[in-house]
């Protein structure tokens, strides 16, 4: 079994059925109109919102950095905090697609930190609130959107975590892949998959795309692993055929 499919395993025995996304992402943007974070302030000038999606029972389903036992996040050498790659991360980043791209609560509500990804604790507190929910049983999804974009944007994270919950380790996103055989056919689908991916996601989901066996080959290797390490800016495909993924 890949890691991808031993994650999505694992994240379906501890969810399915356990959990409840709400229908409707309720718009929260009165929670932000000060905040500092600059990626809000930006996104409020060009016309969007902030919506929050409700997940009942959800609690650290969305997790994502490293917590030492003091409650503080643990970074590197450079001062970055460090992000986990354990089965909740690998799921977490399928759900934040470079399509469906969202902020979960687990992210922002960390140890003791003041402040993540430039929203104050006390914001993310206070949509907590302005959801009924309970911090410490349940989560949310912050979209930031305009409001034309964000019924979309919901539905896509829901039909993801709901074909996760649902299938488990048969679950794959669906890729939207131009096939063109011929001899730069690795290259071609590995740029497809990585665009699709999340970043720190990329490398296992082309391993799981491929197959184990075929990533080991050296040679395979190493015309792969130049591509997604130079691949910076995702770039969804438009044009060609969509499917789902299976081995």
């Amino acid at each position: 079994m890949s890691k991808v499919s031993s994650a999505l395993a694992k994240y379906k025995h501890w969810y399915a059925g356990r959990v409840r996304t709400g229908e409707d992402a309720l718009n929260v943007t009165e929670i932000f109109s000060h905040s500092k974070s600059k990626m809000v302030r930006a996104s409020l000038r060009e016309g969007r919102q902030v919506y929050a999606l409700p997940i009942y029972g959800g609690k650290g389903m969305l997790e994502k950095w490293e917590v030492d036992s003091e409650g503080s996040l643990v970074r590197d050498a450079n001062g970055k905090p460090i992000f986990k790659h354990g089965p909740k991360q690998i799921v977490a980043m399928f759900l934040c697609s470079p399509e469906t791209k969202n902020i979960g609560s687990d992210e922002l509500v960390v140890g003791k930190e003041d402040s993540m990804e430039g929203i104050r604790r006390r914001e993310a507190l206070s949509v907590f609130e302005r959801l009924d929910l309970n911090p410490d049983a349940d989560a949310y999804v912050l979209f930031i959107r305009k409001p034309q974009e964000i019924g979309a944007a919901v539905r896509g994270f829901r039909e993801r975590l709901d074909g996760i919950l649902t299938h488990g380790p048969k679950w794959r996103p669906p890729y939207r892949l131009i096939i063109k055989m011929d001899r730069r056919f690795i290259e071609r689908q590995v740029i497809q998959i990585a665009a699709q991916t999340h970043p720190h996601l990329r490398t296992r989901a082309v391993a799981d795309f491929f197959g184990p066996q075929f990533m080991t080959d050296p040679y395979v290797w190493s015309r792969v692993k130049p591509i997604i390490e130079k691949l910076k800016t995702p770039a969804v495909v438009r044009k060609g055929k969509r499917g789902t993924a299976r081995r």
